[in-house]
């Protein structure tokens, strides 16, 4: 029974769709500091702190001109230079100078004049070249600050997204060197991990209480654990006994060593790294992610936020933008993985010392103990992860900090930074060693089938695989659409030549097929699987004939085949079982559960819909037989020029044209044949009794009644059910119901559709015999649709009496009905039938007609004295058929 449930409005919380929530916030993050950051001027210079960057360079102040300048500048004149690196020995140093008039103050200033020399230490200046006059955006106190973007076009996106990334790393790095060491266990009663712990202590210790009681009753009744289970379990009884007690204090134990193993070799990698260094080296601190953001962003100018004035000639700095933002966004989701693990491995710590008595206790039973050792696998792996941890992390950050103290440019700086947080990385790795629950926290965010982040961007590359090719499968494209439609015909160049490569492949494959050394290694092959074949009919001959004369090998054959046979045997049962089930039987093995009825209900709508399906398909076989038949008699329709019968016989001309449709012929008729079979039998299924087969058969629908009471309606419309009602009624009808189906037969009668069946059935069951005027003109009459109604029976009668060859035993052989049918004829007046009122007969015929009738009435009725007193005739005659003839008969005329 289904409960009415309140739907929820925001549907089912799945991790994919956190996920998109997380994404769609920090999208929104993002869109307001593109938004709130300033625009970049139009301006060709700005100010930078107390520097100018112009051309993504940054211009530090000279000083100012004195008498007799090289650079021919007036006294007074205020400088600003940037030298390039040297392209080789032997080319000039380029100065690039941005100079102001005396008098003028450069914060203040609008436009500056700019130039570029040639530089001879240490102070001659010549060859001015480029020079013009740029425009500069006057000083503000933001200028001041040292955090100015030097990246033009997009730098009001890249600068304040990296600033952000950069902040947010030096923040979780923070917070993550507090998730390294675990917290150590107070002992204080007080404490809120203590007193977790004593509530599980106390559950235990009720175990152990009961547990001993059990013990005691069943050494003083011999009822439930033997001695020997007793002598077994006992000490590990009072072991664990005492270990619950002190289990919070052993696991405080093993986190200290856990954190003292750790430190201790995080403090040996440090006074190593301090070695490396130096003690000038160690004042350098880089490992801000920040401060190196800010001087790259500032193209090398931000020296004061990094403290590394002394290293004012680091190269690269305009350029290292495109190393710093990837890599900051690797450590950054790196650090992610990381923070989210190890804030696992505290929370599991916790519990695992809380449930610590708990695990003790199963340590008891074997049944038990594997709870025991998952519990103590999992800490162990949990503590040593610590140590583990601090060993690679020292070592990256040794590496790092040798790289960074070699370093001649920022790019070099950067990638020893990321060195040194590169086993962040490593993290999942560490914890899929540490076991499999911190595994499955690991792969939340980093397996490639089950985590949030992977998860997703599968879901997108799929959607956008959907997406390629609808795009690649439209025919519809607009010429307009471009994109589209090159990537369209990008594809069909791919399979183009994907295409004529198997072609060459396979042509390679004949040739190499063709060549003497595959011949070669194919007879090779071939003798040497023929040489297995050889070999393993030998060995099964020789396996056979040890089985005959050794008993030890006759008996595992025989064994053998007694498993084969059961096997067998038990399959046998299960499918009957499954066939009793289909057919709605359930097996008794208990009280049927709701499962059970729905594995019964589907089963038996299955094996409905696979039988009607069945049947389904053979209707439709049914009618393709239909239609190919009236195909191939109308023979109108062409295929390859040529009509049906001419194509379907093929080389065999006529004569296999005649072939096929009467093949198509004969199948058509034996499928007709075998639906008024199944007509029948559904006629006997039902109880049809003559009443209702004889209505049937004259086109009125009848309703049947099983056994059972359910009930079936026999359409007058079903060609088949008719042509079943028609037979049968003319196999077991009476020959009044005959007559009446005979009759109909006729042009517009009820059954001139079924006249040939008609007439099949008076032929095939002898009714010539019931009825003397059903012989073989009656039977083409009835054929070609001439008998209509009761004057076509008449005229059927009166020509058997035209015949005169009606015998005593005809008599005695007919039925009532019939018989007075004929004696009905011989009464009425010859004038008044067809053929004597035909304008073409003479009267000279009409004459010998009327004489003949009269002649073969008297016949007839001496024909009716003489069956009546001939008795092996009047044995013959039914009593009905009797009486009829007696009132009838006439006594023959005297000898002469």
């Amino acid at each position: 029974m289904w409960i009415a449930r309140e739907a929820n409005p925001f549907g089912r919380l799945s991790i994919r769709k956190f996920m998109l929530f997380v994404a769609a916030v920090c999208a929104a993050s993002f869109a307001y500091i593109f938004v709130s950051a300033p625009t970049t001027h139009a301006e060709d210079i700005q100010w930078n702190g107390e520097s100018l960057i112009y051309n993504q360079q940054s211009y530090t102040k000279a000083p100012d001109a004195g008498d007799n300048d090289s650079r021919g500048f007036a006294k007074g004149t205020h400088v600003y230079s940037y030298t390039e690196d040297k392209a080789s020995e032997d080319a000039a140093q380029k100065v690039h100078l941005i100079y102001f008039e005396p008098n003028t103050d450069p914060t203040k200033a609008t436009s500056a004049s700019y130039a570029v020399y040639d530089f001879t230490p240490p102070d001659t200046f010549k060859n001015p070249t480029d020079k013009k006059t740029i425009s500069i955006k006057p000083k503000t106190a933001e200028d001041s600050k040292t955090s100015s973007c030097v990246v033009q076009g997009i730098g009001w996106i890249v600068c304040p997204v990296t600033n952000f990334f950069a902040s947010a790393m030096d923040w979780l790095f923070d917070v993550l060197s507090g998730f390294l060491a675990v917290r150590p266990a107070q002992t204080t009663q007080t404490n809120a991990l203590y007193r977790a712990w004593s509530y599980m202590r106390n559950l235990a210790n009720v175990a152990f209480v009961m547990a001993f009681l059990v013990i005691i009753y069943s050494q003083v009744s011999t009822i439930g654990i033997s001695n020997y289970g007793i002598k077994k379990i006992l000490p590990r009884l009072v072991v664990a006994a005492v270990l619950v007690n002190i289990s919070y204090w052993i696991c405080a134990i093993a986190i200290d060593i856990s954190n003292i193993a750790g430190y201790s070799i995080q403090d040996i990698f440090i006074s190593m790294r301090k070695g490396l260094v130096g003690v000038e080296g160690n004042s350098w601190n880089v490992n801000s992610w920040q401060s190196i953001t800010g001087f790259v962003l500032s193209g090398g100018t931000a020296l004061t936020a990094l403290g590394i004035g002394t290293y004012s000639a680091l190269a690269g700095a305009g350029g290292a933008i495109y190393l710093l933002l990837p890599i900051l966004l690797g450590v950054l989701m790196a650090v992610l993985v990381a923070l989210l693990v190890l804030a696992a491995r505290q929370a599991i710590i916790t519990i695992l010392v809380i449930l610590s008595p708990l695990a003790f206790v199963a340590y008891i039973l074997p049944n038990t103990e594997k709870y025991f050792k998952r519990w103590h696998e999992l800490g162990t792996t949990l503590l040593v992860m610590f140590p583990a941890f601090s060993v690679v992390f020292g070592g990256s950050q040794l590496a790092g900090t040798a790289i960074i103290q070699n370093a001649d440019s920022i790019n070099l700086i950067i990638l020893g930074m990321a060195v040194q947080v590169a086993p962040l990385a490593i993290t999942p790795f560490l914890m899929r060693v540490s076991g499999s629950l911190l595994t499955k926290v690991a792969g939340l965010v980093n397996n490639p089938k089950r985590g949030m982040v992977d998860r997703t961007r599968n879901w997108a590359n799929s959607r956008a695989e959907d997406h390629k090719a609808r795009n690649l499968g439209r025919t519809d494209l607009k010429r307009r659409n471009f994109m589209a439609r090159s990537a369209q015909a990008i594809d069909g160049r791919n399979r183009k030549r994907e295409g004529w490569r198997k072609v060459n492949e396979a042509k390679g494959d004949n040739r190499w097929h063709d060549s003497d050394a595959f011949h070669a290694i194919d007879t090779a092959s071939r003798e040497a699987e023929r040489t297995k074949q050889i070999l393993e009919h030998q060995h099964e001959a020789a396996w056979n004939r040890n089985i005959r004369s050794n008993v030890r090998s006759m008996e595992q054959e025989l064994k053998l085949r007694v498993a084969i046979d059961q096997e067998s045997l038990a399959k046998a049962k299960v499918d009957v079982m499954h066939e009793e089930f289909k057919a709605g039987h359930q097996p008794i093995y208990g009280p049927p559960t709701s499962s059970m009825h729905r594995l019964l209900a589907d089963s038996e709508n299955a094996t409905r819909e696979l039988a009607l399906t069945g049947l389904r398909k053979r209707s439709a076989e049914r009618v393709q037989s239909q239609q190919l038949t009236k195909s191939l008699l109308e023979n109108t329709a062409q295929i390859d020029g040529q009509t049906l019968l001419e194509y379907g016989g093929g080389i065999g001309g006529s004569s296999g044209e005649s072939t096929v449709l009467s093949g198509a012929v004969n199948d058509f008729r034996s499928e007709y044949r075998a639906r008024i079979a199944e007509k029948q039998q559904l006629i006997d299924h039902f109880n049809l009794d003559a009443t209702d087969r004889q209505k049937l058969a004259l086109g009125i629908d009848t309703e049947g009644t099983r056994d059972d009471g359910l009930k079936y309606t026999f359409k007058a419309d079903d060609v088949y059910a008719r042509e079943a009602a028609i037979d049968i009624q003319l196999k077991k009808g009476s020959f009044s119901e005959v007559q009446a189906i005979v009759s109909a037969s006729g042009q517009g009668g009820v059954a001139f559709d079924y006249r040939t069946t008609i007439a099949d059935a008076v032929k095939n069951y002898n009714l010539d015999k019931k009825a003397v005027f059903f012989g073989a003109q009656t039977i083409n009459d009835i054929a070609q649709g001439n008998i209509t109604g009761e004057v076509g029976l008449n005229m059927a009668a009166a020509r058997a009496i035209y015949s005169g060859k009606i015998s005593d035993d005809d008599i005695s052989g007919m039925k009532r009905a019939a018989l007075q049918r004929l004696f009905q004829v011989t009464e009425a007046d010859v004038r008044s039938s067809a053929a004597y009122t035909d304008p073409t007969t003479s009267d000279a015929q009409r004459v010998k007609m009327v004489t003949d009738f009269h002649a073969n009435q008297e016949a007839l009725k001496y024909s009716a004295w003489n069956v009546i007193h001939t008795p092996m005739l009047a044995r013959n005659a039914e009593k009905e058929a009797a009486d009829l003839l007696k009132s009838y008969m006439a006594p023959p005329p005297p000898s002469p």
